[in-house]
């Protein structure tokens, strides 16, 4: 309070007159800034363009008005020496300047000019800012004065709404409904009639909406492949048969460009007998559908150990690899499910001509006595 009070009276007084700044100069304190005002009788009488004679005696001649004028000037130096040593040891001025420099800290840490100054006190109490401090927003001044925008990573982005062919390909490839299931179920119907959705009533028209969806997927992978194959780049593919519950064989494709980016071409339907020959064609089909050549883009196949799919190998002009994954597979089946051999009978006849043995010694005792 002491120190906001001795600011307030530097700033309400007056210079310190002429004689007071004459006396505290002959005590010892000097002056600092040279900066003086004055108007007086002698100003009609400056010498312009004047020889050295005219000032000299231009000079002996104001005398002592120009010695009153140099009292005056370090009178007012004295007065701005106090007005400076009061605004020191003032709390709010210490405050503004300790938060200055913190602000200018952290620009620098980051290195970046500070966009916005912190305001002064004169500017605190309602002068115009300075061109440096940016405009504040109209729209926000009203009610959020100073509000800022949260970080790009806190921002919540709103999520993209899934299609009809979307949801309806999902339950039935990644849920395993049936077409007939997901129309005669109620609870689906309703679900996508409350979210906007038009659900057909008929089996064949829900079909035609997974079969819409595959075809929008298989454009996308068929473009994403081809621009890999453009860029240079070549693929292997892996290669499995299976059989459903239903006893219908299926041949799955997938093609392999680096550790993370795999295809799954789909699986192939296989009916009748399905030869190594008839696997080479049904593959070639499937793989120039995507654009892929089997000369051209194909590095390697890898395949499980039948010998169908082995006799595939070496009619495919790429290496054919075996999977190491299906014969420790089939190896572990023939430990665990492959029937084994029952040893029940040979022990029993072993431990019946162990007994016809006994027998015998019996009997060749006997016979000796």
């Amino acid at each position: 309070m002491a120190s906001n009070m001795d600011t307030c009276e530097a700033l309400t007084s007056s210079p310190p007159s002429t004689t007071n700044a004459v006396e505290e100069k002959a005590k010892g304190e000097s002056s600092v800034n040279p900066a003086a005002t004055a108007v007086g009788p002698m100003t009609d009488s400056l010498p312009t363009e004047a020889s050295e004679e005219d000032t000299e005696l231009f000079f002996t001649k104001h005398h002592e008005e120009i010695k009153t004028l140099i009292e005056l000037r370090d009178a007012y130096a004295l007065w701005v020496k106090r007005l400076s040593a009061a605004s020191i040891l003032d709390k709010i001025v210490l405050k503004v300047q300790k938060k200055t420099e913190k602000f200018k800290k952290i620009a620098e840490k980051k290195k970046e000019t500070p966009k916005n100054v912190i305001p002064t006190k004169t500017q605190a109490k309602g002068m115009a800012p300075t061109k440096t401090m940016t405009k504040k927003n109209l729209k926000r001044a009203a009610d959020s004065d100073g509000f800022q925008l949260p970080p790009k990573h806190l921002t919540v982005k709103a999520e993209k709404k899934e299609t009809l062919e979307e949801i309806v390909s999902k339950l039935v490839c990644v849920d395993g409904f049936t077409v007939n299931a997901i129309t005669k179920s109620n609870f689906i119907r309703k679900s996508l009639h409350d979210k906007g959705y038009s659900f057909p009533p008929n089996p064949s028209d829900v079909m035609k909406i997974v079969y819409k969806q595959y075809n929008v997927i298989k454009a996308r992978v068929t473009n994403e492949i081809s621009s890999k194959l453009n860029a240079g780049l070549r693929c292997s593919l892996t290669l499995d048969e299976f059989t459903s519950l239903k006893n219908r064989r299926y041949l799955n494709i997938s093609v392999h460009f680096n550790e993370d980016e795999i295809f799954n071409l789909g699986m192939l339907r296989i009916s009748g007998p399905f030869s190594a020959e008839n696997c080479v064609k049904a593959v070639d089909t499937k793989l120039k559908e995507f654009g892929i050549i089997t000369e051209k883009h194909i590095v390697a196949c890898v395949t499980d150990g039948a010998s169908m799919m082995v006799k595939f190998g070496k009619i495919m002009s790429s290496e054919n690899h075996l999977s190491y994954a299906h014969a420790i597979h089939l190896a572990a089946c023939d430990v665990l499910y492959n029937k084994q051999i029952d040893l029940g009978e040979n022990i029993v006849e072993i431990e019946d001509k162990s007994h016809e043995e006994e027998d015998n010694d019996e009997s060749e005792e006997l016979i000796e006595d």
